[in-house]
């Protein structure tokens, strides 16, 4: 290698190793190699190195880093397959980078690493890094245009179960969405418009514009109009349209279609989330049709045989009615669940009471009666279950079924928007149910809107 070779590549040294002995990157140690590579592009160094990253190759590095959920960890791997693309291979324990920049006697540094494949691979990392480093840059810019979008990601960010700053939590949906096939999120959050009501309602952090065209007759109902339908209106005094937020499944890391502006949450705090086979059984046992919410509560045959409206008026009375007779049930279980408890609680205090006072007969008799109070309550299954209930629902959800059961949206509402074309209804869903929540596919979204 000659001395100009040497030269240009002694421009601009790092300082620091950005491939270290053990082959992992230090993405800092990166940060000051444009002018390296552009000086190393123009000189007689470019023969030696190759040429620059072909279209096809950033492409291909600029999809799999916008996939990985570590990028900069992913970096060693995709050098790897750049450079096994290319038809040389690399041994990541000689690529010191300082080495090589600062070393003044260019020959020996050719020597001491012994091929030009070290110094193609050093060559080939500054440009596969400068991929990255775009990748973050947009990422950056993508966050400051969203403007007002800015808010619904740092408010899951900061829901207890996430606990991140909002750019690093902006990147992870990104990537996400990228994952389930969406590389340019920006599309759909650019379409996502945020004053709009449906049935009257402001639709909180707005909603992708295909799912606002498909409910037009809904978004041009008045405010009266949703209150007006319920047979209880005082349900209605708070009524909360949810549209577009960042964030997965519940319980899941698939994300919501939520996260692409395309669903909706109605009412959510009177109209139920059930997922738990556990509270399924229990909403079995307690109505009279034995109501199976992981199965479709209406006979497939019948489905066959009417259309669709009658078909989701027969499914809608039959959830109707189980709704209402949980209602009941756990009207009558509660006070009677408080009743059994507040016996064993008395039981328990005199048990104490009597083993202070070393009476023996007092106490074997306070014994008893604490023995025969915890039998009476654990014996109870109206109780046992509604104790299932109290463990496995958030106490808000526990009161509200107790108060207006799991799911009271009006049925014209559900019509209104159901009845358009590609809209789902979480309520019909079978394994679970989702009764507040209305959906469009992405892949829905005509492709001018993509």
């Amino acid at each position: 290698m000659n001395g100009d070779a040497g030269a240009a590549l002694n421009t601009g040294a790092l300082g620091t190793t950005a491939l270290s002995d053990a082959g992992v990157l230090d993405g800092d140690a990166l940060d000051n190699t444009t002018e390296i590579v552009s000086r190393s592009d123009a000189g007689v160094v470019k023969p030696l190195l190759g040429d620059p990253l072909s279209n096809r190759e950033r492409t291909t590095l600029e999809d799999r880093f916008a996939r990985a959920d570590s990028p900069w960890d992913e970096f060693i791997d995709a050098l790897l397959a750049t450079a096994h693309a290319r038809g040389f291979s690399l041994n990541l324990r000689s690529l010191t980078v300082d080495v090589i920049l600062t070393d003044p006697e260019p020959d020996a540094t050719m020597s001491r690493f012994g091929s030009a494949d070290d110094l193609r691979a050093l060559y080939l990392a500054l440009h596969v890094a400068d991929v990255l480093r775009e990748l973050d840059l947009r990422i950056e810019r993508e966050w400051e245009e969203l403007g007002p979008l800015q808010e619904p990601f740092r408010a899951q960010a900061a829901e207890p179960d996430v606990r991140m700053e909002p750019l690093p939590y902006f990147r992870r949906i990104r990537t996400k969405m990228h994952q389930q096939g969406t590389p340019d999120p920006m599309r759909y959050w650019r379409e996502i418009e945020t004053d709009v009501k449906i049935f009257g309602v402001r639709v909180r952090n707005g909603v992708h514009r295909e799912l606002v065209r498909r409910l037009k007759a809904a978004t041009e109902k008045s405010p009266s109009d949703l209150t007006s339908l319920n047979k209880d209106a005082s349900l209605n005094e708070d009524t909360t349209v949810v549209g577009f937020q960042p964030r997965t499944i519940k319980d899941k890391e698939q994300l919501s279609n939520h996260a692409w502006g395309l669903a909706i949450d109605v009412d959510a705090p009177w109209n139920a989330y059930i997922t738990q086979r556990g509270v399924m059984d229990v909403i079995k046992r307690h109505t009279t049709d034995h109501v199976d919410l992981s199965k479709d509560p209406i006979d497939d045959r019948l489905g066959a045989r009417q259309d669709r409206e009658a078909v989701l008026e027969r499914r809608y009375e039959t959830l109707k009615k189980a709704s209402y007779e949980l209602k009941v049930w756990l009207a009558e279980v509660e006070p009677m669940e408080g009743k059994l408890f507040d016996a064993v609680q008395r039981a328990a205090d005199e048990l104490q009471l009597a083993k202070g006072t070393k009476d023996q007969a007092r106490i074997t008799q306070a014994q008893l009666t604490y023995e025969q109070a915890r039998k009476d309550y654990e014996a109870d299954k109206g109780v046992a279950d509604y104790t299932y209930l109290r463990t496995h629902l958030s106490g808000e959800d526990l009161m509200n079924w107790t108060r207006e059961g799991f799911l009271n949206l009006p049925l014209d509402v559900i019509k209104m928007i159901k009845f358009k074309e590609g809209v789902s209804w979480g309520g019909e869903y079978e394994r679970i149910k989702d009764f507040m929540h209305f959906e469009l596919a992405p892949s829905q979204v005509p492709d001018a809107s993509r």
